[in-house]
């Protein structure tokens, strides 16, 4: 029994080790919103990134939202903040119900053990033997059915205990999965944040981007996007060389003659010919000479 002291004050104490104070739900983004300065907030985008600013300072998107007012930002956040106090609630009782677990487990476990190392002893059987003429009275202690049975069920007895200590220290260790506060993806985006801070600028009287001094309104390109040239004036029917639509050029117009006029427009001048020099009398070319007749060669002669 000397050992069931310091065993139960070790317990105690590493419980209260194990289990400390529920840490509180977070705090950051679920303050009092951002009120703003009353200056205009613009969203500047561009290929790779996009920065929200207010009068020339950059802010973050919360908050450009925060300040614009916008009701699914404010829903949002207060939906994840009643969320974390639910789950900073359920964890505290299951917190209690660990050490509870766990209090209870260490007195379980005590009283088993105890009931193992003490207990059987006490219910050994003792038979004797009489004495006889030839032989003195002999005693015999012997563990019996009972002691047996004490012994076994302290040792089930003390594993319960520890087993619910166990229990209790995995139930109640885990801290609540808190949901830490940022905007959500379908708000944080520079379309969605432009929006809103348009509205909020048409409220406060501030001009549009637009009408900003040095303000130029692009439209990003797309990556691996070229600009486009602008397109081309379309040809004058009337100009020299046009052709008339449906037609190629040269082609007669349907029921006149090619060369006639268009009614309604006067037919084209053709420019006038080149002039052509004067026919010339042909040079007489100069007689042939006169070839050396061919002579037979001379008979047996080689050719």
């Amino acid at each position: 029994m000397r050992f069931v002291r310091p065993v139960a004050a070790f317990l105690l104490v590493a419980q209260a080790a194990c289990l400390p104070e529920l840490p509180p739900p977070p705090t950051r983004g679920y303050g009092a919103p951002y009120a703003g300065t009353g200056k205009p907030i613009y969203v500047k985008d561009s290929r790779n990134d996009w920065q929200a600013s207010e009068g020339g300072r950059p802010i973050t998107s919360e908050q450009a939202l925060e300040a614009t007012k916008d009701e699914e930002y404010e829903i949002r956040r207060q939906a994840a903040k009643a969320y974390n106090e639910k789950i900073h609630v359920e964890g505290q009782s299951n917190r209690s119900l660990g050490k509870v677990l766990m209090y209870a487990g260490t007195g379980v476990a005590v009283a088993g053990f105890a009931v193992m190392f003490v207990l059987p002893s006490a219910l050994r059987e003792t038979t004797t033997t009489p004495r006889t003429a030839t032989e003195p009275e002999v005693r015999v202690t012997e563990a019996g059915g009972a002691s047996t049975a004490a012994l076994l069920g302290g040792l089930l007895v003390g594993l319960a205990g520890i087993g619910m200590i166990a229990y209790g220290y995995v139930g109640g260790s885990k801290d609540p999965p808190y949901h830490l506060w940022r905007t959500p993806s379908a708000l944080d985006r520079p379309a969605y944040v432009r929006e809103k801070t348009e509205a909020y600028n048409e409220r406060i009287g501030a001009p549009p981007v637009e009408e900003q001094p040095g303000a130029v309104e692009t439209i990003p390109l797309a990556p691996g996007q070229r600009k486009q040239p602008p397109p081309k004036p379309p040809a004058h029917p009337s100009a020299p060389g046009a052709a008339s639509p449906g037609h190629a050029p040269g082609a007669a117009t349907p029921g006149h003659a090619p060369g006639a006029a268009t009614p309604g427009h006067a037919p084209t001048p053709r420019p006038p010919a080149a002039p052509t020099a004067p026919p010339t009398a042909s040079t007489p070319r100069p007689p042939a000479a006169p070839t050396a007749p061919l002579t037979p060669p001379a008979s047996g002669g080689r050719r």
